[in-house]
Protein backbone atom coordinates (compact mmCIF):
# COMPACT_ATOMS: atom_id res chain seq x y z
CA UNK A 1 0.00 0.00 0.00
CA UNK A 2 3.17 2.60 0.65
CA UNK A 3 5.09 1.83 -2.16
CA UNK A 4 6.30 4.29 -4.48
CA UNK A 5 7.14 3.30 -7.62
CA UNK A 6 6.01 4.93 -10.86
CA UNK A 7 3.22 2.66 -11.24
CA UNK A 8 1.93 3.10 -8.36
CA UNK A 9 2.34 7.10 -8.97
CA UNK A 10 0.63 6.49 -12.12
CA UNK A 11 -2.35 4.96 -10.76
CA UNK A 12 -2.94 8.17 -8.27
CA UNK A 13 -2.61 10.32 -11.08
CA UNK A 14 -6.27 12.77 -11.68
CA UNK A 15 -6.01 12.22 -14.97
CA UNK A 16 -4.36 8.60 -16.58
CA UNK A 17 -2.85 8.60 -19.92
CA UNK A 18 -3.46 5.13 -21.50
CA UNK A 19 -3.16 3.36 -24.72
CA UNK A 20 -5.61 3.99 -27.21
CA UNK A 21 -7.33 1.36 -28.42
CA UNK A 22 -5.87 -1.18 -25.45
CA UNK A 23 -7.22 -2.10 -22.66
CA UNK A 24 -4.70 -4.67 -21.22
CA UNK A 25 -5.10 -6.88 -18.42
CA UNK A 26 -3.11 -6.99 -14.92
CA UNK A 27 -2.03 -8.47 -12.17
CA UNK A 28 -0.74 -7.21 -8.55
CA UNK A 29 0.88 -8.78 -5.69
CA UNK A 30 0.01 -7.02 -2.33
CA UNK A 31 3.47 -5.99 -0.78
CA UNK A 32 3.28 -8.10 2.09
CA UNK A 33 2.87 -11.17 0.41
CA UNK A 34 5.61 -10.85 -1.80
CA UNK A 35 8.11 -10.14 1.74
CA UNK A 36 6.44 -13.43 2.48
CA UNK A 37 7.25 -15.46 -0.65
CA UNK A 38 10.48 -14.11 -1.04
CA UNK A 39 11.35 -14.55 3.02
CA UNK A 40 10.65 -18.64 1.95
CA UNK A 41 12.90 -18.28 -1.22
CA UNK A 42 15.29 -18.00 1.10
CA UNK A 43 15.33 -19.88 3.95
CA UNK A 44 13.45 -22.87 2.34
CA UNK A 45 14.90 -25.34 -0.02
CA UNK A 46 12.31 -24.05 -3.27
CA UNK A 47 14.61 -23.87 -6.09
CA UNK A 48 13.66 -22.76 -9.91
CA UNK A 49 12.13 -19.77 -11.28
CA UNK A 50 8.33 -19.09 -10.19
CA UNK A 51 5.80 -16.60 -11.19
CA UNK A 52 4.22 -14.04 -8.11
CA UNK A 53 1.10 -12.13 -8.62
CA UNK A 54 -2.19 -12.18 -7.03
CA UNK A 55 -4.94 -14.79 -8.53
CA UNK A 56 -7.04 -12.77 -10.86
CA UNK A 57 -6.75 -9.88 -13.08
CA UNK A 58 -8.22 -6.58 -13.76
CA UNK A 59 -8.17 -4.82 -16.89
CA UNK A 60 -5.99 -1.13 -17.27
CA UNK A 61 -9.96 0.59 -17.27
CA UNK A 62 -11.46 -1.52 -14.35
CA UNK A 63 -7.59 -0.30 -11.99
CA UNK A 64 -8.28 3.46 -13.63
CA UNK A 65 -11.86 3.56 -12.62
CA UNK A 66 -11.35 1.96 -8.95
CA UNK A 67 -9.22 4.18 -8.64
CA UNK A 68 -11.66 7.23 -9.10
CA UNK A 69 -9.43 8.65 -11.51
CA UNK A 70 -10.13 9.84 -15.66
CA UNK A 71 -8.85 7.39 -18.43
CA UNK A 72 -7.40 9.47 -21.45
CA UNK A 73 -7.02 7.39 -24.30
CA UNK A 74 -3.73 8.81 -26.31
CA UNK A 75 -2.00 6.99 -29.45
CA UNK A 76 0.98 4.90 -28.81
CA UNK A 77 3.12 6.44 -30.65
CA UNK A 78 2.51 9.49 -28.70
CA UNK A 79 3.23 7.91 -25.44
CA UNK A 80 6.54 5.94 -27.17
CA UNK A 81 7.55 9.60 -27.63
CA UNK A 82 7.07 11.10 -24.25
CA UNK A 83 8.89 7.84 -22.89
CA UNK A 84 11.82 8.50 -25.10
CA UNK A 85 12.63 11.62 -23.39
CA UNK A 86 13.07 9.98 -20.34
CA UNK A 87 11.20 13.12 -18.14
CA UNK A 88 7.59 10.53 -17.67
CA UNK A 89 6.48 11.55 -14.46
CA UNK A 90 4.69 8.32 -14.72
CA UNK A 91 5.48 4.95 -15.45
CA UNK A 92 5.82 5.26 -19.21
CA UNK A 93 9.39 3.26 -18.99
CA UNK A 94 6.54 0.60 -18.81
CA UNK A 95 4.84 1.12 -22.00
CA UNK A 96 5.03 -2.57 -23.17
CA UNK A 97 2.56 -3.00 -19.83
CA UNK A 98 0.11 -0.61 -21.17
CA UNK A 99 -0.13 -2.14 -24.37
CA UNK A 100 -0.01 -5.46 -24.16
CA UNK A 101 -0.93 -6.64 -20.15
CA UNK A 102 0.91 -9.31 -17.83
CA UNK A 103 -0.58 -12.10 -16.91
CA UNK A 104 0.95 -15.47 -15.08
CA UNK A 105 -0.13 -18.61 -14.16
CA UNK A 106 0.94 -19.13 -10.22
CA UNK A 107 -0.27 -22.64 -9.51
CA UNK A 108 3.43 -23.68 -9.29
CA UNK A 109 4.02 -20.93 -6.74
CA UNK A 110 1.07 -21.98 -4.45
CA UNK A 111 1.91 -26.03 -4.36
CA UNK A 112 5.30 -25.62 -3.93
CA UNK A 113 5.33 -22.25 -0.93
CA UNK A 114 1.91 -23.34 0.33
CA UNK A 115 1.08 -19.84 0.01
CA UNK A 116 -1.98 -18.63 -1.22
CA UNK A 117 -1.16 -14.30 -1.92
CA UNK A 118 -4.09 -12.41 -1.94
CA UNK A 119 -6.18 -11.59 -4.98
CA UNK A 120 -5.17 -8.75 -7.43
CA UNK A 121 -8.47 -6.98 -6.97
CA UNK A 122 -7.49 -7.34 -2.68
CA UNK A 123 -3.76 -6.07 -3.25
CA UNK A 124 -4.85 -2.88 -5.71
CA UNK A 125 -7.98 -2.10 -3.43
CA UNK A 126 -5.56 -2.35 -0.20
CA UNK A 127 -3.57 0.06 -2.15
CA UNK A 128 -6.09 2.53 -2.80
CA UNK A 129 -7.15 2.51 0.96
CA UNK A 130 -3.62 3.90 1.41
CA UNK A 131 -2.79 5.86 -1.79
CA UNK A 132 -5.42 7.82 -2.88
CA UNK A 133 -3.13 10.44 -3.87
CA UNK A 134 -4.38 13.79 -5.33
CA UNK A 135 -8.02 14.23 -5.27
CA UNK A 136 -9.46 12.47 -8.48
CA UNK A 137 -11.04 15.17 -11.18
CA UNK A 138 -14.44 14.99 -11.43
CA UNK A 139 -15.42 13.59 -15.31
CA UNK A 140 -17.72 16.71 -15.86
CA UNK A 141 -14.69 18.78 -15.39
CA UNK A 142 -12.71 16.98 -17.72
CA UNK A 143 -15.37 17.08 -20.54
CA UNK A 144 -15.75 21.00 -19.76
CA UNK A 145 -11.95 21.36 -20.26
CA UNK A 146 -11.98 19.37 -23.74
CA UNK A 147 -14.74 21.43 -24.65
CA UNK A 148 -13.49 24.47 -24.15
CA UNK A 149 -9.73 23.09 -25.53
CA UNK A 150 -11.85 21.69 -29.04
CA UNK A 151 -13.63 24.88 -29.14
CA UNK A 152 -10.06 26.88 -28.78
CA UNK A 153 -8.94 24.71 -31.60
CA UNK A 154 -11.78 25.54 -34.04
CA UNK A 155 -11.26 29.77 -33.52
CA UNK A 156 -7.77 29.19 -34.44
CA UNK A 157 -8.77 26.97 -37.66
CA UNK A 158 -11.08 29.97 -38.25
CA UNK A 159 -8.24 32.58 -37.27
CA UNK A 160 -5.68 31.04 -39.85
CA UNK A 161 -8.42 30.76 -42.51
CA UNK A 162 -9.94 34.02 -42.38
CA UNK A 163 -6.17 35.63 -42.56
Amino acid sequence: PAADTPLTRYFTQPVVPTVLGRDPRLQFIHVDDALEILHRAVVEDHPGTYNVAGAGALTLSQAIRRAGRVAVPVPEQALSAVAATGRQGAAFDQLDLFVHGRVVDTGRLVAEFGVTPRTTAEAFADFLRANRGPAPLARSRVLAVEHALLTLRELVRSARGAG
